[in-house]
């Protein structure tokens, strides 16, 4: 019979007793991994802001995102360049931005001109990166469309929001994003060049000339 009294700490592996040694070591090794995958979720920075999206104005542009529910940040910053990313501005802040600011609108822009803005969140540690949209300005957002169509102005005013019979203008149409009209008996498209903005158009089984 073996005394286990006997057996030195660290031997007593046929006992079914985990070396002294090796269990402290591995328990140093364990500890000194997730301190390190606590430090690095800690201290990543914000994310890029999700939802971006430009919707053209007068002279302006507002820029919207989601909210990201990160009470880190405490600042958010913007850029904007109406050409490559050599011809961004320099970062600025959103004025009395937070965690909790999820939109901003860039004045003193110039109407007829594409810009790409880019947003991203600062916290204590550092800043996240940035998030990307683009819009074009209209040329003279006041000035009315003729939309001879009867049919297609009807459906813009829908998509628009607007009053059956008012004005339907350029800066109106800069901030149409989509139009499904299938199947309207629409036959002539004069005004819709001025949505400029516009990403999805659907328009099958029209007598379009």
């Amino acid at each position: 019979m073996i005394d286990a009294s006997r057996v030195p700490v660290g031997r007593r592996v046929g006992l079914g007793v985990v070396p002294t040694r090796l269990s402290r070591r591995h328990f140093r090794v364990s500890a000194f991994f997730f301190a390190a995958l606590v430090s690095l979720a800690t201290n990543a920075h914000p994310a890029a802001p999700a939802g971006l999206m430009a919707t053209a104005g007068d002279e302006e542009a507002a820029l919207t995102w989601q909210d990201p529910s990160d009470d880190r940040i405490v600042r958010y910053e913007f850029r904007f360049g109406a050409g490559g990313a050599s011809d961004f501005n320099a970062w600025a802040e959103v004025p009395h931005s937070g965690s909790d600011t999820v939109g901003h609108t860039v004045s003193g822009l110039t109407n007829g001109v594409r810009y790409v803005f880019e947003v991203r969140a600062t916290d204590d540690d550092g800043t996240g990166e940035a998030a990307s949209a683009s819009t074009m300005l209209a040329a003279s957002p006041s000035a009315a469309v003729a939309v001879s169509d009867v049919q297609l102005r009807e459906h813009l005013e829908g998509a628009l929001g607007l009053v059956g019979g008012a004005p339907i203008t350029q800066g109106d149409l800069a901030m149409l994003g989509e139009l499904r009209a299938d199947s309207q008996q629409i036959a002539d498209l004069a005004g819709l060049e001025f949505a400029v903005n516009l990403v999805t158009l659907s328009l099958s089984h029209n007598a379009i000339s």
